[in-house]
């Protein structure tokens, strides 16, 4: 009986975080119309996670970036080009917390961006993201911890992590956090 109760509680606990998940939503649904660089932008995933005790649906996102950003023109303190943040907007968009001009790039780097686009746009169609999420208590760094901090010094709240290889074909592995006070996920990228 005890065996049957666990099972179905496993059960009803996989079948909720599947459900929770939405893969490879589209970028014009979940990216404030004001931001109009969208193919740079390559949502892998819109989270809910209430499971983390937050009534919010939260995006990852890769974002083509190149080492020659200027950094200048990443709005929230800290942000870099990996590490990299989204704020909800009032209609339930997200805003990127960079400028546009944060995406330019020299024509050297176009095909890097080609090819990203359509290895990404070959998964979206047959691929689910589940399977790639991690969950774990603390994030797994591939480098030092770079945990993001708040404005008061607190560590900004660790969601989950994913390796970017699989939807993008970028070998990199973004840690996702998030600020409830101020509705900003954050994404810090680490290289293998």
């Amino acid at each position: 009986m005890r065996m049957t109760i666990l099972f179905i509680l496993i059960l009803l606990f996989s079948c909720n975080t599947r459900s929770q998940t939405e893969s490879f939503p589209e970028t014009s649904k979940i990216i404030d119309n004001s931001f109009k660089s969208f193919d740079r932008l390559f949502p892998v995933a819109m989270l809910d996670i209430s499971n983390k005790g937050y009534k919010e649906k939260i995006p990852i996102i890769f974002v083509f970036f190149t080492e020659h950003n200027d950094e200048k023109e990443f709005l929230k303190k800290g942000d870099d080009i990996s590490s990299y943040s989204f704020r909800k907007m009032p209609d339930g968009k997200y805003k990127p917390l960079f400028t546009e001009k944060a995406l330019t790039f020299d024509k050297s780097y176009e095909e890097y961006l080609l090819k990203t686009k359509n290895y990404y746009d070959s998964v979206k169609i047959k691929m689910k993201i589940e399977p790639y999420l991690e969950f774990p208590k603390y994030p797994d760094w591939w480098q030092m911890d770079e945990t993001p901090l708040l404005s008061n010094g607190k560590k900004m709240i660790f969601i989950c992590q994913l390796e970017f290889y699989k939807p993008t074909s970028n070998d990199c592995k973004a840690f996702i956090f998030y600020d409830p006070e101020n509705k900003i996920v954050t994404h810090v990228i680490q290289w293998d």
